[in-house]
C-alpha cells in the first residue's frame, strides 16, 4: 500500500491533482514490453519514436501501474496511424485535492461538507479529498 508521500503531485493552475497511480517506476523490463506492444500497433512509427518515448517514461518516474493503464487506453482507443509523446504521456487519472480555504468556501456554500473530504497529506502540506475519490482510488 503507497503512503501518502508517494503520490505523485502536480499543480495545475490554481487547482491541485494528483496522480491515482502509485508505486515504484517501471521497471526496464516493463517498459520494453509496453514499447513493444506500441511499436505492433502502430507500425508505421519510427523507432526512434519509441526510444524517445521510453526515455521520458524513465525520466518522468512513470509508474507500473500508470504505464499499464497508459498503453491499454493506447491501444482501446487511439485512432490515428501515428502517435506523439504528449499522446501516451499526457494519459493519467486524477484526483483533486482541495486546501482549507477552498472546502470552507464550498461549505458556507452548501455544497459540501467537512466529513465528506478526510485530510490527506502530500509532500508534507495537508490537503482534503473527496471520501468516494479516497475509497475509489484507494489513497492512505
Amino acid at each position: 500500500m503507497a503512503s501518502q508521500q508517494e503520490l505523485q503531485e502536480v499543480v495545475l493552475r490554481k487547482n491541485t491533482e494528483v496522480s491515482v497511480f502509485r508505486g515504484k517506476p517501471a521497471s526496464p523490463q516493463h517498459i520494453g514490453v509496453s514499447i513493444k506492444k506500441l511499436q505492433v500497433c502502430f507500425p508505421a512509427m519510427n523507432s526512434d519514436f519509441f526510444s524517445v518515448l521510453a526515455e521520458y517514461i524513465v525520466k518522468d518516474k512513470i509508474t507500473s501501474e500508470r504505464l499499464t493503464y497508459m498503453i491499454d487506453n493506447v491501444m482501446r482507443n487511439y485512432k490515428y496511424k501515428s502517435l506523439t509523446i504528449a499522446d501516451v504521456i499526457g494519459i493519467d487519472k486524477r484526483v483533486k485535492l482541495y486546501t482549507y480555504s477552498e472546502l470552507s468556501e464550498m461549505v458556507t456554500e452548501g455544497s459540501a461538507r467537512f466529513e465528506d473530504y478526510p485530510i490527506v497529506e502530500v509532500n508534507g502540506e495537508k490537503f482534503r479529498i473527496s471520501i468516494k475519490d479516497k475509497i475509489k482510488y484507494n489513497i492512505k
